[in-house]
């Protein structure tokens, strides 16, 4: 599943059975990762002949329960680029612990 405005594809949501038992040679394995690299391929193609100029995957991480999905997204080439999501939050409340955190050095 993608979202995406005039330049910009973004990744939502992806699945994939890689976990699927495999014979020995690891064949079933292997067949899914093809697959799901082609799927990812053709929709990047897709997009690019929309006029996307972004294929955004949509996050990545170090830890040890999702360094096998970043490394899959890095094998494709690219800039990695961070975001960040935040809130502004105003008012008292909002001020009065930004102080206390500036006090306490945190």
């Amino acid at each position: 599943t993608h979202i995406s405005d005039k330049n910009v594809a973004r990744l939502l949501h992806s699945a994939s059975l890689y976990r699927l038992q495999q014979d020995e040679e690891g064949n079933t394995k292997n067949l899914i990762g093809m697959a799901n690299r082609l799927l990812h391929y053709e929709e990047m193609k897709y997009f690019k002949n929309q006029g996307k100029t972004t294929y955004d995957w949509g996050g990545a991480g170090r830890g040890e329960d999702v360094i096998h999905i970043t490394e899959f997204k890095e094998s494709f080439g690219g800039i990695p680029v961070r975001y960040y999501d935040f809130e502004q939050v105003n008012g008292i409340l909002a001020k009065t612990f930004k102080l206390l955190v500036k006090i306490l050095g945190k």
